[in-house]
């Protein structure tokens, strides 16, 4: 008996090879598993359904690429959900209002990053459609995973470690200008990787990296410091989470459900310096509790929750041409039964 076709995914997102933002490393290695899975199609027009990524930038890119199979192609589109803008960037809710009447317009399914991020994009008035999961973002691991051993520290300096593709000031650097005025420098080494908007006097400052490179710096850390003052899931956390890293993060967005019992919150910069030296005092214990999400299972969990998607939707197409037909018939019978 020949077992039925599994239905495809095509990932509608403008990829940047190189050092990019979030989502574009989370949707680069989503693709490769998915591939791997032989769920993915390249050419979207041939795949059944499609994963669109609501970022402006993408919106922007490919928002009427989409409209167009939805519309003419009736393919399933599944709109994966982040922001909401305003909070992350302070600014922006037309481009949230958009998005969310893109999503109840023309999609079939919602994809959020965190519980935080889909009560905080309701609380903003988005509607979602009946198929809604909370689903997080994973790294590689062939790229981000622990080191195998590490070697016994003596009197060494804490390295603490932060990143930051976009140099919105709203990533955090409050945080780090009041760091770098006030944090224990004979104790600690603190560097940044990234594009700052300022300049630091002692934080140790570095351009982006590839993802491997940075994969191998975050392995020679103690700690990293998230210091954004929201994220909807943020990727550079869970790189060095899944690279072994205990966390300080600061209290905004999803950093609570990702970072777990694997490090400390903090509030600003009244308890900032308080959560690092909790950590680097126990940080065995915070290794070990260290349990992130793995791609594998992100991967599966994205298919599924389109594969169940798709089938509803084929559904309910199949109901509502059916009901056309009969109100089709009712007509014709009552044209039929007017003109006797």
């Amino acid at each position: 008996m020949k077992s039925a076709r599994k239905p495809t995914v095509h990932i509608l997102y403008e990829f940047v090879d190189g050092p990019w933002g979030g989502a574009n490393q989370f949707l680069r290695a989503l693709r490769e598993r998915l591939r791997r899975m032989e769920v993915y199609e390249e050419d979207p027009q041939e795949a059944d359904i499609i994963i669109f990524n609501s970022n402006p930038a993408n919106c922007e890119a490919r928002g009427t690429e989409c409209f167009k199979y939805r519309r003419f192609f009736k393919k399933t589109i599944i709109n994966r959900v982040g922001g909401p803008i305003l909070l992350a960037r302070g600014s922006d809710f037309l481009m949230d209002k958009a998005i969310y009447l893109f999503n109840s317009s023309f999609c079939d399914g919602t994809i959020f990053q965190s519980s935080r991020s889909m009560q905080e994009n309701l609380k903003l008035g988005m509607r979602p459609k009946p198929q809604v999961v909370v689903i997080p973002n994973a790294p590689d691991p062939a790229i981000f995973h622990p080191a195998t051993s590490r070697l016994p520290r003596q009197n060494e300096r804490i390295r603490l470690i932060t990143t930051s593709w976009s140099p919105n000031m709203r990533k955090g650097f409050d945080i780090l200008q009041f760091l770098d005025d006030n944090l224990d420098f004979q104790k600690y080494i603190l560097s940044f990787y990234g594009n700052s908007p300022v300049q630091f006097r002692n934080i140790k400052m570095f351009s982006s990296v590839s993802s491997r490179e940075l994969a191998d710096i975050l392995r020679s850390q103690d700690i990293y410091l998230a210091t954004s003052v929201y994220e909807a899931c943020s990727n550079s956390l869970l790189e060095a989470l899944h690279c072994g890293i205990p966390a300080v993060a600061r209290i905004g967005g999803a950093d609570r459900e990702l970072v777990g019992e694997g490090g400390i919150l903090f509030t600003d910069q009244t308890d900032v310096i308080e959560a690092i030296e909790a950590v680097a005092q126990n940080l065995e214990t915070f290794r070990k509790n260290i349990k992130p999400v793995h791609l594998q299972e992100v991967s599966e969990r994205y298919y599924e929750f389109c594969r169940r998607t798709h089938e509803t939707t084929c559904e309910e197409k199949k109901k509502a041409r059916y009901l056309d037909l009969l109100h089709m018939k009712a007509i014709l019978y009552k044209r039929k039964a007017t003109s006797a």
